[in-house]
């Protein structure tokens, strides 16, 4: 019989994200209505950097593999569902974050349960039914899910549930998990990430070059609307006063273009970026 709460907890370069503390503090409340207990996942060796059990978790189940020392999309989302397939909970939680994004739909399809995705919103209702409220059509509505089967999936937008004041008091049971994985199931993990300062981003192809940012097309007067000009390297359409294009942008590195609604206005700018000679 499926019973209580699964919270993934994702940890970068050791360290936990404070959303998935926000998930687990969640958990906690809806816990509280069930009378059932909140169980934390990590996949990590070492101590945590914070306490599971100070804000909500019961039973603490940390995986540890030797494929899972890097992140992959096949070997957490295995370790996830043998996990679940252990502990058979009525709820599985985690973050709306970009790795909660990619790991927990793959959960959800190798399960064969539906997933609420980016909640803003938890409730219990007819006794033991999860209940979700996400956005819809860019926030302008809202959406009451209520998944059908369990698990019941649901993912957590980040800084919208509040995170509450740790409870020294609480322990917590902390159970070693090995999870069944070979080489053959993993095709693709994180090798290197790197961290840019600033605005200055080393490469070993490209080298080094600055992103400037602007918030509509130059006019050629530079009258301090752009965070930086440069002498005008941006593009300049014939309509703004441009006619020697081509001159005035030298060697680009690359192109990007991309579509940003101005908060003044509300209407849509187009941000470029080009190489720093």
């Amino acid at each position: 019989m499926a019973q209580g709460i699964l919270v993934f907890i994702e940890e970068r370069d050791g360290k936990v994200k404070r959303t998935s503390l926000e998930a687990l503090f969640a958990a906690r409340k809806l816990a509280d209505t069930l009378q059932e207990q909140v169980i934390a996942l990590r996949i990590g060796t070492g101590e945590p950097s914070a306490d599971f059990a100070q804000y909500g978790a019961d039973k603490v189940m940390s995986a540890q593999h030797d494929l899972l020392n890097a992140y992959s999309t096949e070997g957490y989302c295995a370790t996830v569902v043998q996990a679940v397939q252990q502990v058979q909970p009525r709820f599985i939680l985690g973050s709306a974050s970009s790795m909660g994004r990619d790991l927990l739909p793959r959960v959800a399809a190798r399960l064969g349960v539906g997933l609420a995705q980016d909640c803003i919103e938890l409730n219990i209702t007819d006794g033991q039914q999860l209940e979700c409220v996400r956005p819809i059509f860019a926030g302008k509505a809202y959406a009451r899910v209520k998944p059908l089967m369990i698990p019941m999936m649901a993912t957590l937008r980040p800084n919208v549930f509040s995170l509450g004041e740790a409870d020294s008091g609480r322990s917590a049971e902390t159970v070693a998990f090995t999870p069944e994985l070979n080489s053959g199931q993993i095709h693709a993990t994180v090798k290197d990430i790197r961290v840019s300062e600033g605005q200055k981003i080393e490469d070993e192809r490209a080298g080094e070059f600055s992103a400037y940012r602007t918030t509509g097309r130059c006019t050629g007067r530079c009258d301090g609307s752009f965070t930086r000009c440069s002498g005008c390297r941006m593009d300049r359409s014939p309509a703004s006063g441009g006619a020697d294009r081509k001159n005035r942008i030298s060697n680009p590195l690359y192109r990007m273009r991309h579509k940003r609604r101005h908060p003044a206005s509300g209407r849509n700018v187009v941000l470029k970026v080009y190489r720093c000679d």
